[in-house]
């Protein structure tokens, strides 16, 4: 894990764990950057990792994005990613932990997602494949 992963996963860890201790304020804001910033790695990563695959994972970011997304529709977008990337070790640890950000588990126990979180997080992940794409086009020798 390089520097940068390593700093932003230390940041979200402690954003989740401050978020959830009493008499600690945590800028309402704070969820939207780290779900964006996540799926900004993770879209990076995923690029760099499976090219191949990137018209797919953009067609299911821009699914997400929909404004008529149900909870249906991003359960099945999990279960796709993960399924199709149970052997890659980082793009499943940083789907997971995305998903952990997103996902809301009321009193009654029924896991539901936070949908415009999903929607920024789904906005990061487009950036993040599109920033790879830009500096991968700028590595080959003219």
């Amino acid at each position: 894990m390089n520097k940068l992963n390593r700093s932003l996963a230390i940041i979200f860890i402690l954003a989740i764990l401050f978020s959830g201790c009493a008499g600690v304020n945590v800028n309402p804001n704070l969820d939207s950057v780290m779900a964006e910033s996540s799926g900004q790695v993770l879209g990076f990563k995923f690029a760099e990792a499976h090219p191949d695959q990137v018209p797919v994972a953009l067609a299911v970011a821009a699914k997400i994005q929909d404004p008529n997304v149900t909870q249906e529709s991003i359960t099945e977008a999990k279960i796709l990613l993960m399924t199709q990337f149970k052997n890659d070790p980082l793009l499943t640890l940083a789907i997971t932990n995305i998903l952990t950000a997103i996902q809301i588990t009321p009193q009654n126990g029924t896991t539901t997602f936070n949908l415009p979180l999903a929607n920024v997080a789904a906005k990061g992940f487009i950036e993040g494949i599109s920033l790879y794409q830009q500096t991968a086009v700028q590595k080959v020798p003219h």
